[in-house]
């Protein structure tokens, strides 16, 4: 018998042991599992981390729209700590950091200088938070004058500058440089476009519908109610006839304001209908010959169902509007 009792207490010994051996492990196997069950994304996605800009974005209609697979290996996101705003000192103006990445240029649904859609791959860039301001411009021509538009004053410190050519945008451009002993610069309006996207796919960044456009954007809903006794009322009212506040409005997902709507522009690049069919695939620009340069955003006076990040204009880069302005971009 007492063989027996010492044989049970060896077995259980054993069997104890064995347990606090392998439950650990057993234990840190489930707990992973677990977390990966109930945390991981989906299988054959990637980490948010790389697919920065390529979730689900709610637009006004409560439709979801998820982004392009092209638009993804993101280094940083907006925001993020390695990567804050950056403020330039002369002018006060607030920068954003815009990651690498690439996108697909361009609308089968738009005008024929929207074509063709094509892939587009840009390096990381600073881009200007909001429009130039006449505060911000007067800083390099103080006898700077936005005039006005349907009885309304244009020249309120936090509107964009306007009646700025091309050739005076470029103008404050090497001021600033100068000033700085940094290099800034007008956006390529690839560069642009990819902004204004901020990882979108639609024709606006908040996605294809234009209603509740007022929320995103100074467009003219309320003018063209007046004008047009047909067109649909989208529910807003924007409380302006000319050019907004910069930052009036809701910011894309890149922390980018008015990106649609209030002004038209400025870009780099000369304006061609054709330019898409010269892009390269890499930081693309259009050098080629001509008079006018291209503008990007619409303006104030422009309808809803007309926005769309891909559409394109060309100003004489001489010349100046009441809803014609620009923003910068840092490259250093």
């Amino acid at each position: 018998m007492k063989r027996y009792a010492a044989l049970h207490i060896i077995v259980l010994i054993l069997a104890v042991t064995t347990m606090l051996v392998l439950l650990p492990g057993l234990c840190r196997a489930w707990l992973v599992d677990g977390f990966e069950t109930r945390f991981s994304p989906p299988p054959g996605t990637d980490p948010p981390s790389v697919l920065h800009g390529n979730r689900q974005t709610v637009t006004g209609n409560g439709v979801t729209s998820a982004s392009s697979p092209l638009f993804a290996h993101s280094e940083s996101k907006p925001g993020d700590v390695n990567r804050p705003d950056w403020r330039e000192p002369v002018t006060g103006m607030t920068f954003v950091w815009i990651p690498k990445g690439c996108f697909m240029m361009g609308s089968n649904d738009g005008n024929s200088d929207e074509k063709p859609v094509h892939k587009v791959c840009l390096d990381g860039f600073w881009m200007e938070k909001y429009e130039v301001t006449n505060g911000q411009y007067r800083k390099f021509k103080a006898s700077h004058e936005s005039k006005s538009h349907n009885g309304d004053s244009l020249n309120g410190d936090r509107q964009p500058a306007v009646y700025v050519s091309w050739d005076d945008a470029k103008g404050f451009v090497k001021w600033l440089n100068k000033k700085t002993e940094r290099t800034f610069a007008l956006p390529s309006e690839a560069q642009w476009e990819y902004a204004c996207r901020a990882g979108s796919t639609g024709k606006r960044f908040w996605g294809d519908s234009p209603d509740h456009a007022c929320k995103y954007a100074n467009v003219a809903d309320q003018t063209a109610k007046r004008k047009w006794s047909s067109w649909t009322v989208h529910n807003c009212d924007d409380g302006f006839s000319a050019t907004a506040p910069v930052g009036s409005f809701q910011a894309n997902d890149f922390g980018l304001y008015d990106m649609l709507g209030n002004v038209w522009e400025w870009c780099e690049d000369i304006y061609s209908s054709v330019a898409y069919q010269e892009h390269s695939s890499n930081n693309p620009i259009y050098t080629q010959s001509g008079s006018s340069r291209v503008s990007r955003g619409g303006g104030c006076d422009l309808l809803p169902a007309n926005l769309s990040c891909a559409k394109r204009g060309g100003f004489t880069q001489g010349g100046g509007s009441y809803d014609l302005g620009f923003r910068l971009l840092r490259t250093n």
